[in-house]
């Protein structure tokens, strides 16, 4: 399996034209990634010890534990139950 990347918060960021934008972009994408750690979803914190974003944050493939990968490979295109 390639190791793609599937969010990369600096490209969304650097994507934003006005400042007011990329700050709340930073502040939904912190969010975000903190929220999907502390379920397990990802392996890794993209969060220091004040919860602040480590920059640059790229979530690839491998930054999901095994089990995710695994279903990814199994349902490969099938919408997954909610």
């Amino acid at each position: 399996m390639s190791d793609q990347i599937i969010f990369d918060v600096d490209g969304l960021i650097e994507a934003q034209i006005r400042q007011r934008d990329k700050d709340y972009a930073k502040v939904c994408c912190q969010n975000l990634l903190n929220y999907a750690y502390g379920k397990g979803l990802l392996c890794d914190n993209p969060c220091d010890n004040e919860g602040n974003l480590i920059m640059p944050s790229i979530i690839k493939e491998s930054s999901f534990p095994s089990t995710c990968q695994r279903y990814n490979e199994e349902t490969d295109s099938q919408e997954p139950d909610l």
